[in-house]
């Protein structure tokens, strides 16, 4: 059975915490498999926009105190930001071009 455009807009946008905020940098990353970085602030506006919340710091304390996140070149030699367990799966995205 199909899924109509309104149902599946309503999925996307909880799976994408878009429909209610979310309330953890790390959940965030990890529902979304990572938060693309096109540009050195994506990965701040990403959060920005789902959190009711969110510091700078809060990201960056996941990356470069308890290294719960990484920031690697992966798919499309695109920067992305990736939960720590999904380091990885992300890793042979980039070398297995």
């Amino acid at each position: 059975m199909a899924l109509s455009a309104q149902t599946a807009l309503a999925n996307s946008l909880h799976h994408h915490a878009l429909a209610r905020p979310a309330t953890s940098v790390a959940d965030i990353a990890s529902s979304l498999v990572g938060l693309h970085n096109t540009s050195p602030v994506s990965p701040y506006l990403s959060l920005l926009a789902r959190m009711n919340e969110f510091a700078r710091g809060d990201l960056d304390t996941l990356m470069w105190e308890s290294w719960s996140l990484v920031r690697i070149r992966a798919m499309r030699l695109t920067v992305f930001v990736f939960p720590h367990e999904l380091l990885e799966i992300a890793a042979v995205s980039y070398t297995h071009l």
